[in-house]
């Protein structure tokens, strides 16, 4: 699972799962917030829309879609994970 700020992702996950009695699935997290401090110390700060200024990247802040779309580029250009050509 890739999220920025995955911590807070998870823990609403968590929270989900149990309100409702379902197992929380096993999965593996993949924090972009903390993959973007690694690469890019200079920034102000990591907040999503602050990293995909960075980045070169136009989203709608605050809207699911583009902000798991956002993630997604932030993980590929952080370099960490590489698409097949």
């Amino acid at each position: 699972m890739v999220a920025h700020n995955a911590g807070f992702d998870r823990s609403v996950l968590e929270a989900v799962c149990e309100h409702f009695e379902i197992a929380v699935p096993r999965l593996e997290w993949v924090c972009t917030c903390q993959l973007a401090k690694r690469r890019w110390p200079q920034l102000e700060n990591h907040k999503l829309n602050t990293v995909c200024e960075a980045i070169g990247h136009r989203f709608e802040h605050h809207h699911a879609g583009e902000d798991a779309e956002a993630a997604g580029r932030v993980l590929l250009a952080t370099g960490e994970i590489r698409t097949e050509e």
